[in-house]
């Protein structure tokens, strides 16, 4: 009982921080605590990997976040990833480095396209409704496929990553989650119905990888949650995971579709 209001108190505040954070703060107020949280972002993953200079990572990745953020590029999050790659093969040595290192450069990646991606499309008013209808998609997705897990049971998704995770509760998922983004970006006129079921099924898709991915660096770490920030929640990485993939893929999809 007492982690679940721990857990809810959590969530509401989280909520309130978020949305003073999205709707109300000055664009460039925006970037900077966009920038600051790839960083934290990129020490965290660092961390959890078991890295001792995660601290420095962190540093570096608000830089690089805050650098590309100015020019825009979402291609420059593969220079993010190279970062924090050469930084983690420098530090690490033995059996299994070359694992951990690598997805440390996955997360610092991910990082990276989350940031400027949500600072671009932050600017203008559509891009902020697309965010808005990409981010109810991926928690309408995630929120189906625990109830339908729960509800219906079946075969188990990805037993070795992701124990709780079933089929049922991923065609639910998927499911939802494209019936709520695409719905939201009709309604708001920002695409015609094929362009949005198309890019709704593919951030619906890329949410569920993108929380598998994140799962199973910690299972190559052996940790439970990312971290220790959020009580009852775990990490930054525990919350953003399928976002983080979700956003980048399903904005790309959305870009290809309309061409």
């Amino acid at each position: 009982m007492k982690e679940t209001l721990v857990r809810t108190a959590t969530a509401l505040v989280l909520l309130v921080l978020v949305a003073l954070w999205f709707l109300w703060l000055p664009s460039r107020a925006f970037a900077a605590t966009t920038a600051l949280l790839a960083g934290m972002l990129w020490a965290e993953g660092a961390r959890f990997l078991g890295l001792r200079l995660w601290w420095l990572h962190g540093l570096v990745g608000a830089g690089c976040a805050g650098a590309w953020i100015v020019q825009a590029p979402p291609e420059a999050a593969l220079a993010g990833a190279a970062c924090s790659l050469a930084l983690a093969l420098a530090e690490m040595r033995g059996q299994g480095a070359l694992v951990l290192a690598f997805a440390q450069a996955w997360m610092a990646g991910l990082a990276n396209a989350f940031a400027v991606l949500v600072v671009a499309l932050h600017a203008t008013a559509s891009g902020r409704r697309w965010l808005v209808g990409a981010a109810f998609g991926v928690w309408a997705a995630d929120t189906a496929a625990y109830f339908a897990g729960r509800a219906i049971g079946g075969a188990r998704l990805a037993p070795a990553i992701s124990p709780g995770k079933t089929t049922s509760g991923l065609a639910a998922g998927l499911l939802a989650g494209t019936a709520v983004a695409a719905g939201l970006w009709a309604h708001w006129g920002l695409g015609g119905w094929m362009q949005a079921l198309v890019a709704a099924f593919a951030l619906a898709v890329a949410a569920v990888v993108g929380d598998l991915a994140i799962s199973a660096a910690k299972r190559i770490a052996g940790v439970k949650d990312a971290g220790d920030w959020l009580p009852g929640h775990g990490g930054l990485w525990d919350r953003v995971d399928a976002l983080a993939l979700a956003l980048p893929l399903g904005w790309s999809v959305w870009r290809l579709a309309a061409s």
